[in-house]
Formats: structure tokens, C-alpha cells, sequence
């Protein structure tokens, strides 16, 4: 390999790794441009994850949601940013969503999972043939590409109608 090849990956990492912090003070404005006069994007609150890409002329670039910005570096200190992972997020549980939306996904993902892969692994096991020529003594069962999409559809529609009633059940929750 050549030192061409090592620095221009080095320098691809570099460029797009951020470091994930969370915000441990409130009402630190995010602004548009690294300026105390630019106006603020929107506010972060204590908690929120925010990826810091660099600090230039006494101003951190930061990425929070869907937002690009930047945060005074001299409030860093006054602001204490703590590591990402030093912070424990609680085990969402299904009594924990709150209105349709947050309850549909959550059974409708988990639904969706465990048809697709129980009724996966039981069908494959049931295309096993007996096979002397194989150590085991069968050979394994293989889904078509079709079989393995028409599985996926039923999954769908079944983890929709399920979604649909845990949403219901959260409204009222």
C-alpha cells in the first residue's frame, strides 16, 4: 500500500468522524453561523445527544437532530459536555409509549421481527430432505428469493393489523 492510499483514508476518517456528547446544562442556543449576532436554530436542553465535528476561532460545529450549527466554545466549560455513553437511557417498555404513532411502531417493528424470523426458521426447517450424502444427514432447506418476499409481505400485513391495535390501546393508555 502506498502512503498515498493510508493518508487519504486516514484524512477520509478524520473528515467525517464526530464525537457524540451530551448536553448537561439548558437553554444553550444553537446558532445559524459562528457569530454571537447570527440567530439561534433552536435551544438544546439538558440530555440531548450532539455530535461536535471541530472547534475553530473559539466556536464548536455541531450537529443535533436534523440541525447544523455552532455553540460558543467558551461556554464548554461552564457547560460541561459529558460523554455520551456515561449516560444510562431507560428501557422503553410498551406502558412507556405515549399516543398512536409511538405505539404502533413498537409493536408493529417487534411484530414484524418475530414472524419474519420464527416463521422463517420454520419453514427452512421444514424443506430439509433426508440426504445420506451429507454429514448430517439431510440437507439443509433453502427459501426462494419469492418465498422469502411473500414471508416478508405476511409479516407486513399481519405486524400493520397488530400495529394498528397497539397504537389503539397506547391512545388510551
Amino acid at each position: 500500500m502506498s502512503i498515498k492510499f493510508i493518508t487519504t483514508i486516514f484524512l477520509i476518517f478524520v473528515t467525517f468522524s464526530n464525537v457524540d456528547y451530551a448536553v448537561t446544562n439548558t437553554n444553550l442556543n444553537l446558532r445559524e453561523s459562528p457569530t454571537i449576532n447570527s440567530s439561534p436554530i433552536t435551544i438544546l436542553n439538558t440530555g440531548d445527544t450532539v455530535q461536535i465535528s471541530n472547534i475553530e476561532n473559539g466556536w464548536a460545529n455541531v450537529r443535533y437532530k436534523s440541525y447544523n450549527g455552532y455553540v460558543s466554545s467558551s461556554y464548554r466549560t461552564k457547560i460541561a459536555f459529558e460523554d455520551k455513553d456515561s449516560i444510562e437511557e431507560p428501557k422503553k417498555e410498551f406502558k412507556d409509549q405515549i399516543g398512536f404513532v409511538a405505539g404502533f411502531k413498537y409493536v408493529f417493528y417487534r411484530t414484524f421481527l418475530l414472524i419474519f424470523i420464527i416463521v422463517g426458521a420454520f419453514i427452512t426447517y421444514k424443506l430439509r430432505r433426508p440426504d445420506a450424502r451429507f454429514k448430517k444427514g439431510y440437507r439443509e432447506g433453502k427459501m426462494s428469493h419469492f418465498s422469502t418476499f411473500k414471508l416478508a409481505i405476511y409479516a407486513a400485513v399481519i405486524s400493520l393489523l397488530t400495529g394498528f391495535i397497539g397504537g389503539i390501546i397506547s391512545i388510551f393508555h
